[in-house]
């Protein structure tokens, strides 16, 4: 029988109130807090669910890291990560895409599910980072439009 530990983790991206161009960053480097149980322990990210009070619809790119990359980009400059972090931190990434998202109460909501990301922190650490990209044209209204979730089973 399969034990794994769930949990889910919410971030919000806080986001610029201005139009953001196609390979943006979105928002700064998020940690999602102890997303793994012991120090350079592994998990699994099982899905991310993406609120946007703005109905931008945006299709993003979302990067998952074992420690903090470096970063000469700022919220809503052209994505700019050191080419070694890539290498050498980085998990792998979950896309969203704009077609998949449905509208509640003025809000677009949108789930990738069923992902199957193998992560771990790195060592000495419980904590991985998010770093979010987008590809289309949005305009947030508020630095609070965009809130994720993060699902992990615990290997």
């Amino acid at each position: 029988m399969d034990r794994r530990r769930g949990k889910v983790l919410e971030i919000q991206l806080d986001t610029a109130a201005a139009t953001y161009s196609g390979g943006d960053q979105v928002g700064v480097i998020k940690e999602l807090v102890n997303a793994v149980e012991d120090c350079g322990a592994h998990a699994t990210i099982t899905s991310v669910t993406v609120f946007d009070d703005a109905q931008q619809d945006s299709q993003l790119d979302l990067f998952f890291f074992d420690s903090l990359p470096t970063v000469v980009s700022d919220d809503q400059d052209t994505s700019n990560i050191s080419k070694a972090d890539l290498f050498d931190k980085c998990l792998g990434f979950v896309s969203v895409l704009s077609a998949n998202y449905v509208n509640l109460n003025g809000v677009a909501i949108v789930t990738v599910s069923n992902i199957k990301l193998k992560v771990r922190a790195a060592a000495k650490l419980k904590s991985i980072w998010v770093y979010v990209i987008t590809r289309d044209t949005p305009t947030y209204a508020s630095t609070t439009d965009l809130y994720l979730r993060v699902g992990l089973d615990q290997d």
